[in-house]
């Protein structure tokens, strides 16, 4: 009887192991939204990213092998807002079924305007308020997908909505003390428009929306002259960016280097931007102490 009963047994684990479903294969573009993704799916989830950390979305030129990511994926997440411009090439050339989800559905976005031409600003996710959409818009996607995870996924949605609102609540009152005549700051590029406004900082930057862009001398010299009229004590690099242009207006302005500040993708993570609410916290900082130096 006994023997019978392990007979049993094995069979029955063999049979669940046979029925278990096989983890998705969902591809994001970039690694703060792949995040986010892991973020909401947990252990449900096997999430892949196109472009790596500390690596400029803006520029990225896909690879076979990112090709066969798109191919054999069975979901894919990207920013939208004209940010993955390689997108829909990369996506048209492998013939992917896999459902494409626009990660920022429903945000407001910011227009970002240069000379006669009108763009998107992509950068949504510099305010906490829109990581929020984003992750409503990624538990969507995956509830789609897995629904036996249903439970888990809406579990995990909320644990990380608190505390994304924690991290909001927390920026706030970093901030609080800086006097708005200090609030100007100097990155590589225009990639801090939502953070600017939605914490009262006023940016500005060399270059445009895209790291593609490149300022004429004139621009340069315009922005070296509003460096000293606001006082602004410290310029910042950014974790994609060529530093060069930026130490180089620093040199010319006789400022200082605050600091790196992550834009468009998070650090390794052995480095200190390794999550989305790490990359908020430390970018604050940077930027308190970097105010507080201006006069």
């Amino acid at each position: 009887m006994r023997k019978w009963g392990i007979i049993f047994l094995t069979l029955l684990i063999h049979s669940s192991l046979g029925c278990a479903q096989p983890t998705p294969k969902i591809v994001v573009s970039f690694s703060i939204l792949k995040d986010l993704v892991e973020n909401v799916g947990g252990e449900a989830v096997t999430v892949t990213s196109l472009v790596g950390p500390n690596s400029d979305a803006h520029i990225f030129e896909p690879t076979p092998e990112s090709a066969q990511l798109i191919s054999e994926a069975d979901l894919i997440l990207i920013n939208g807002l004209g940010f993955e411009a390689w997108i829909p090439r990369l996506v048209e050339s492998t013939k992917t079924k896999a459902k494409i989800v626009i990660a920022s559905q429903n945000i407001k976005s910011r227009t970002f305007v240069q000379g006669n031409e009108f763009s998107p600003d992509p950068h949504a996710w510099h305010d906490v308020k829109n990581a929020m959409i984003y992750v409503d818009n990624i538990e969507k996607a995956l509830l789609g997908l897995i629904p036996q995870s249903t439970e888990l996924i809406q579990k995990n949605a909320a644990r990380y909505r608190k505390q994304l609102k924690d991290l909001e609540t927390w920026i706030y009152k970093e901030l609080e003390s800086i006097p708005r005549h200090q609030r100007t700051v100097i990155t590589a590029h225009d990639a801090f428009g939502y953070l600017s406004e939605a914490y009262q900082i006023k940016f500005l930057a060399p270059q445009g929306l895209s790291t593609e862009s490149e300022p004429s001398v004139q621009e340069v010299v315009d922005l070296i002259k509003e460096i000293k009229e606001h006082r602004v004590g410290v310029v910042f690099i950014e974790n994609i960016t060529n530093e060069r242009l930026i130490r180089h207006i620093a040199e010319e302005a006789g400022v200082a280097i605050g600091g790196m500040l992550y834009s468009d993708a998070l650090s390794e993570k052995n480095q200190p931007a390794a999550t989305y609410v790490d990359m908020m916290k430390i970018n604050i900082q940077l930027l308190k102490s970097g105010m507080l130096k201006n006069k």
